[in-house]
């Protein structure tokens, strides 16, 4: 079961947790949340990020989850979240991980 990730308030000051295997949630009920993603792994490693959609887009595409991918020695930040794009009745976001390695980092920031 995915586990929550502390929702951090300072954007240039925030800490870095080990992912959860089994994946993360954030709070979203702001709508101003950006997740941080550190890549230490070296020589090669690539994570993919997938962030559960929830809904149908309003333009009628399938419900289809975002991809992200951070190759090695890469930091990304994503976001915002759309509240009704990616929030669960519960305004909480999942994030799932392919790939996964105790050398990777995330956080979830407000902006």
């Amino acid at each position: 079961m995915p586990t929550a990730l502390t929702l951090q308030t300072d954007m240039s000051s925030f800490a870095f947790e080990i992912p959860d295997q089994t994946g993360n949630t954030f709070d979203n009920s702001t709508g101003n949340v950006y997740l941080h993603v550190q890549n230490t792994f070296s020589p090669a490693g690539t994570l993919t990020i997938n962030i559960q959609e929830q809904r149908t887009c309003n333009f009628g595409h399938a419900q289809t989850n975002m991809q992200i991918y951070v190759g090695a020695g890469h930091n990304k930040i994503h976001g915002p979240f759309d509240l009704l794009r990616f929030n669960n009745p519960s305004r909480i976001v999942t994030v799932t991980y392919t790939g996964w390695s105790s050398s990777y980092r995330v956080a979830a920031v407000m902006g």
